[in-house]
């Protein structure tokens, strides 16, 4: 069961925190509304302005119905994955998040709040870079 939930990274955070390491881990999780939004796109750009409206606002109040079930239905989280990730959440000494909303996401997948959460920043990105070389 717990390999089927929780992947072999957790055995390796476990073997770390046996032999004593000081760490941080950083879950990735993907947002399952971006997904869904993602794929229903097409909603939004073959429609009139109205079909757009609709889609748009259905989406943000997760209300929008998807195969006969409602959206925000659809980014429920297994008990089993909540469970194995709150279990995960308390082994490394630190966890990274890319932003504060992610932390938010992860506090409320968990169910409880962490100490020693840090935002990662990470070095300027190949967009950035461009603005960067633009500019100069």
């Amino acid at each position: 069961m717990a390999q089927e939930v929780i992947p072999t990274a957790y055995f390796d955070i476990a073997a770390a925190r046996r032999a004593g390491d000081v760490f941080a881990a950083m879950f990735l999780i993907p947002d399952r509304r971006a997904a869904l939004a993602y794929e229903l796109s097409h909603a939004v750009i073959e429609g009139d302005y109205d079909q757009q409206r609709f889609v748009f606002d259905a989406i943000g109040s997760g209300s929008l119905r998807v195969g006969g079930r409602v959206l925000a239905e659809l980014n429920v989280y297994e008990p089993e994955i909540k469970a194995a990730f709150a279990d995960v959440s308390h082994i490394p000494d630190a966890l990274v998040v890319r932003s504060w909303t992610e932390a938010e996401a992860h506090r409320v997948l968990r169910g409880y709040a962490r100490s020693h959460v840090a935002r990662w920043y990470p070095a300027i990105s190949v967009c950035g870079r461009r603005l960067l070389d633009a500019i100069s």
